[in-house]
């Protein structure tokens, strides 16, 4: 794959990262309240933020990609199988899909 094409990929995967936490930022109280319904605390929802966009934002500059990519991975899947699990709930088992893809 060229070089171009590669940074390409990088932007656009981690964007999807970036936005939610952007979105997180304008709704935390909705956020919070959702880890907690799933029995986690609230207060993880700033270092979530802090993750996805640092970790986002490092891929971006290409500093330390492949450490912000295992960090993004890792906690990728751990939200996916703390957080998006109710598969009965057709939303939640989209995003559990959706991360398990990014992940991969």
């Amino acid at each position: 794959m060229n070089k171009n094409a590669h940074t390409l990929k990088h932007i656009f995967l981690v964007f999807i990262f970036i936005m939610a936490a952007v979105s997180k930022i304008k709704n935390p109280a909705s956020t919070e309240s959702y880890i907690a319904s799933v029995g986690l605390l609230g207060i993880l929802l700033w270092p979530t933020i802090t993750l996805k966009l640092l970790g986002g934002i490092t891929m971006i500059i290409g500093f330390k990609v492949h450490v912000a990519a295992i960090a993004l991975t890792v906690f990728t899947v751990v939200a996916a199988m703390l957080i998006h699990n109710i598969m009965a709930n057709k939303m939640q088992s989209i995003v559990f899909f959706r991360d398990i893809s990014i992940a991969g």
